[in-house]
């Protein structure tokens, strides 16, 4: 998602998709060095412009590995408390 749009800041939107679904992915896009902010706000990873194309693919699977990962570990965490 860009940083800088005209109807809503993305800061502001990317706070609201967190808030709505914290496991919803979000990238943070711009050309600004608004870094800090992305990932302050939850951000699952900021992607500086202009894109690199190979670090926008080695990002999108190294953040669903993540994600892949800790709902493995929710599984077994919940599959252990129930035994």
């Amino acid at each position: 998602m860009q940083i800088s749009m005209p109807e809503m800041n993305g800061l502001e939107l990317l706070e609201q998709l967190k808030r709505d679904d914290p496991n919803n992915l979000v990238f943070m896009l711009t050309a600004f060095d608004r870094t800090l902010d992305s990932l302050r706000g939850k951000a699952d990873d900021y992607i500086p412009k202009p894109i690199d194309h190979n670090y926008l693919s080695y990002s999108i699977k190294r953040v669903l590995k993540t994600k892949t990962n800790i709902m493995e570990l929710e599984k077994l965490k919940n599959c252990k408390e129930h035994s």
